[in-house]
């Protein structure tokens, strides 16, 4: 559950029950450590296990389908609650339809959304953390925490944490910037990366020792945390850093980490809406008929949730269709976040109640003009950046070209940026270069099966253009070195060429084919096709 408003007000009564030491759970010390807090002492191990029967690209297709699948949950909230939706009518109306706009404006200008992958993934990393800072509160308002200052520091401790295991981790910073350039940012550099990771450290360290100071304080005052709100931000942070820094796999990153978010939030919201179908709540009648208390109800619940994310698996035939499609998921996830942003106040007594916590304000209404604000800024929050990057696309593949090198020199021992820094300097006929940057990717790269393929298969085909460069620089010792090598990494190597040799000579490419078939007999001198090819293509003496 993502919440930006998810502040107790200092105003706010304690409860009544606190003197008797309250549960410290949202349901029991079990599931409790099942669904919300421990969770990934279970996924890890489950995980791994997965990746020796399937690749990580197979197990990457659970993440895409639990990532779409759980807003679902957050939609039946929005639109199943008739309360709620009285309240904000016309964001729930008007939204999603502004959003599919965009996004699909956004999917014809470019086929590749990078402006939109680039701000739903910062909205994304947002939405995690607030979802764990959410779950801080709700624990903390179990033992009567609600003061001002803990709710801003669990805050800054999340935003400090998440964003510099983000920050810290070349993968998700070349992944960031690899999209932000194709949407047509400007270059950031070796020194701007360097500058906000110093920040960031910054960042963390001043805030960890105000959080521990408050901490003590609270204790000193009688006012302890919830013991299992530490255990919270424990795990989240150690689960967060874990998946981005350690696991050197993209793919099983993802997965990791949105197992767990999802994991919480599809718990979190059977609980709420379980509760308030009990209390007698204004909620519409699907949502009652799925949230009775019946236990056979939560397979309806998963199901429904799975179908919702089978529509990324959906493949339309015609392009145009296939855009708006993937226009409308891209929607989908931003309005997941947007609503999130307001529909989950902790401060109101209404969503309190529902979680099992004593107190609240009354339910904030529309009151002039002020709840303009935050609106606006969560608008401006995603319209503005995506606005500047449209205008600044129009990149052309020379750009392309410029930003791929620019990532490869920012990021060294990154072996995606060392890749695609390769195959920018052999598209310019750097081919030199370009063995080297190759040479990098297989030296720094030792999981990715996928990576490690394509980079050797591009190192072969590197070390034959080199090889026939040198041919025609008469410099054949250098050559039959690199076709050894490459010869090494594609064992039908002189085969090959011998037959782009006779296709070569069919054409018409008399000095292409001259090149192919002199390095096939470098490799194989008794291929006596070859020989006799070149025979009859070399000039009369």
């Amino acid at each position: 559950m993502s919440t930006s408003a998810l502040a107790v007000s200092p105003s706010m009564p304690q409860s009544p029950a606190a003197a008797v030491r309250p549960s410290p759970w949202i349901l029991d010390r079990g599931r409790d450590l099942l669904l919300f807090v421990a969770t990934p002492v279970l996924i890890v191990p489950l995980v791994f296990l997965a990746t020796r029967i399937w690749t990580p690209q197979t197990l990457y297709a659970v993440a895409i389908f639990g990532a779409l699948g759980h807003h679902l949950p957050g939609m039946m909230r929005a639109y199943g609650d008739r309360e709620l939706f009285a309240r904000f009518r016309s964001r729930f109306i008007v939204s999603p339809l502004v959003l599919v706009g965009i996004c699909t404006a956004s999917a014809f200008i470019d086929p590749s959304l990078s402006a939109i992958v680039l701000v739903t993934y910062v909205w994304g990393v947002w939405h995690g953390l607030m979802q764990t800072h959410g779950f801080l509160r709700i624990y903390d308002g179990k033992v009567g925490s609600t003061d001002r200052r803990t709710v801003r520091l669990d805050q800054a401790m999340c935003i400090a944490w998440f964003g510099a295991g983000s920050l810290f981790s070349d993968r998700v910073v070349h992944h960031v910037f690899q999209e932000f350039y194709m949407a047509g940012g400007p270059q950031v550099g070796t020194a701007g990366v360097h500058a906000l990771r110093v920040a960031a450290g910054i960042g963390v360290g001043l805030v960890t020792v105000a959080f521990a100071a408050n901490a003590i304080a609270c204790t000193r005052a009688g006012r302890p945390p919830n013991p299992v709100k530490l255990l919270l931000i424990g795990t989240g942070i150690s689960y967060w850093w874990y998946s981005n820094l350690i696991v050197s796999n993209l793919l099983l990153s993802t997965l990791l980490f949105e197992l767990f978010h999802d994991t919480q939030y599809l718990s979190i919201v059977w609980v709420f809406n379980r509760r308030r179908v009990m209390s007698g709540s204004g909620v519409d009648a699907p949502t009652r008929f799925i949230f009775r208390n019946r236990a056979p109800l939560v397979l309806l619940y998963v199901g429904l949730v799975a179908a919702y994310g089978s529509l990324r698996f959906i493949h339309l035939p015609q392009a145009d269709l296939g855009r708006i499609l993937t226009a409308t998921l891209a929607a989908s996830a931003l309005l997941h976040f947007y609503f999130d942003s307001f529909i989950w106040k902790m401060k109101e007594r209404s969503t309190r109640a529902a979680l099992g916590l004593a107190g609240g304000a009354a339910d904030a209404s529309r009151r002039g003009f002020g709840h303009l604000v935050p609106v606006g800024l969560r608008w401006a929050a995603l319209v503005l950046p995506i606005a500047w990057l449209g205008t600044s696309f129009g990149r052309g593949e020379a750009l392309q070209v410029r930003k791929m090198e620019a990532l490869g020199h920012d990021f060294p021992h990154y072996a995606l940026a060392q890749h695609n820094l390769a195959v920018a300097l052999a598209s310019e006929g750097q081919t030199e270069a370009a063995i080297a940057a190759t040479r990098r990717t297989l030296a720094l790269e030792q999981d990715d099966r996928g990576l490690i393929a394509d980079a050797r298969h591009n190192l072969a085909a590197l070390l034959v253009d080199a090889a026939k460069q040198q041919l025609q620089s008469s410099t054949p010792h250098r050559a039959k070195a690199s076709l050894e090598e490459a010869a090494g990494l594609r064992p039908n190597l002189a085969a090959e060429l011998r037959e782009e040799g006779i296709q070569f000579a069919a054409t018409g490419h008399r000095d292409e084919a001259f090149r192919s078939l002199q390095a096939a007999l470098i490799l194989d001198g008794g291929d006596k096709k070859a020989r006799a090819l070149i025979t009859r293509l070399s000039p009369p003496r």
